[in-house]
């Protein structure tokens, strides 16, 4: 039987998880007869008049708000820094460089062998970006190369970014950043560096740390916060 993997996410904004991924599995095998044919006539809907494709046009808007978050454009444009990036054989590529033109910056540089979508991820074990060294290899040796600054690479379908460069404060400045562009509270797992909670000492924000690392888990502690 063919996989068809979903992503599925509440109105909260995040992906699902308990109960509602036990709810929805319930649902699933309370209606395990197939429909009769007449229903996935896959002709008709691609000639029906009411079809259309949302996605040019929610790039658009997408691309139009991130130009709206970027403060200092000509700052980005006169940057030396180069970038490498690795899509992990996912759809990140098109949408990065986008973004990278949304914000100034001189297109990054693509992994070639990561760059195309490609299910099999055939140069990686795990096309995850918390792997760290072990899935950035190629991506940290095309930096080594062209003499990059920044190695930025997505998952494959580009909602999860990892990030290196030559010294270790990357994580660190990221972290400041945000805190300054918040007015109230800031998380973090307990495995990120003690220098976050230092920072957020300064900034005097609520301050959780949490033991969650998917993304998808943050949302679901955002009322404590």
């Amino acid at each position: 039987m063919e996989r068809c993997p979903l992503q599925v996410y509440w109105c909260n904004g995040a992906q699902i998880c308990a109960p509602h991924d036990q709810e929805m599995v319930r649902s699933i095998e309370e209606e395990l007869q197939p429909w009769s044919a007449s229903c996935w006539a896959e002709e008709e809907a691609q000639l029906h008049p009411l079809r259309t494709d949302p996605l040019p046009h929610i790039n658009l808007c997408y691309m139009e708000e991130l130009q709206s978050l970027c403060f200092h454009r000509d700052l980005n444009r006169a940057s030396p820094l180069k970038f490498v990036h690795s899509s992990f054989h996912g759809v990140g590529h098109v949408f990065v460089q986008k973004a990278f033109e949304a914000f100034g910056f001189a297109p990054p540089l693509a992994v070639p062998e990561q760059r195309d979508p490609d299910p099999e991820f055939p140069s990686l074990r795990c096309p995850n970006p918390e792997e760290g060294a072990p899935a950035l290899e190629l991506s940290l040796l095309l930096a080594e190369r062209e003499g990059a600054h920044i190695v930025l690479a997505t998952d494959p379908d580009a909602d999860r970014l990892a990030a290196a460069e030559r010294c270790d404060r990357y994580g660190l400045l990221e972290g400041a950043w945000s805190m300054e562009q918040s007015s109230d509270a800031a998380s973090a797992p307990v495995a990120c560096s003690e220098k976050l909670v230092h920072v957020n000492g300064q900034q005097g924000l609520s301050f959780i740390k949490h033991l969650f690392s998917n993304f998808f888990w943050l949302l679901e502690i955002r009322p404590e916060i």
